[in-house]
């Protein structure tokens, strides 16, 4: 029942906007120890009522595996705004051996953790592809939002990298006034 519970989850917070609570969705799901012994627990059983057989149709559209619902995480981790529930799922999530198996996805992470000036262009020509056939798993209105979300993210973080860096040489000289007499 634990399944459906988070299946519920998804969908409700899919209708909000709420990447963030839809990756720790996917997250919970992802480590179910039953779950990841036998990926297929993941597909509805009988035993579930039609409307959430319907609704995990919608969330899981086929059969997935464990690496498909880590992409999952990964993008929808990517599309959420950074807080410090975001850099802890962040954190957790480049610690999983299974995301050695996607590296593409691993370096998406990795760059989101750098000090370093992520490009829109480089970046969207690089992802462009893996987004556009991940564009079923975000499903219908977040579809379109998406895209839009995911640059908003890459500008958030090259405006955090400015505003650190802006702050470092601003107490550097700071100090070197205050202490050079």
């Amino acid at each position: 029942m634990r399944i459906a519970e988070y299946i519920l989850s998804i969908g409700y917070h899919s209708h909000n906007n709420d990447y963030l609570e839809i990756c720790r969705s996917y997250k919970a799901i992802y480590e179910i120890p039953s779950v990841k012994e036998d990926p297929a627990q993941w597909i509805p059983i009988s035993t579930v009522f039609e409307f959430m057989s319907s609704l995990f149709t919608l969330v899981f559209p086929g059969n997935y595996s464990h690496l498909q619902v880590l992409r999952k995480i990964c993008w929808y981790l990517v599309l959420s705004p950074h807080d410090p529930l975001q850099s802890s799922l962040l954190s957790s999530i480049l610690e999983d051996k299974n995301l050695g198996e996607i590296p593409t996805f691993r370096l998406l992470l990795k760059q989101l953790t750098t000090m370093e000036v992520i490009q829109w262009n480089t970046l969207w020509e690089t992802y462009r592809d893996e987004f556009e056939n991940e564009k079923k798993m975000l499903g219908g209105h977040l579809g379109e939002k998406a895209a839009e979300d995911l640059k908003q993210r890459i500008i958030e973080h090259v405006i955090g990298l400015c505003t650190s860096s802006y702050m470092a040489y601003y107490f550097s000289r700071f100090y070197d006034f205050r202490y050079s007499n």
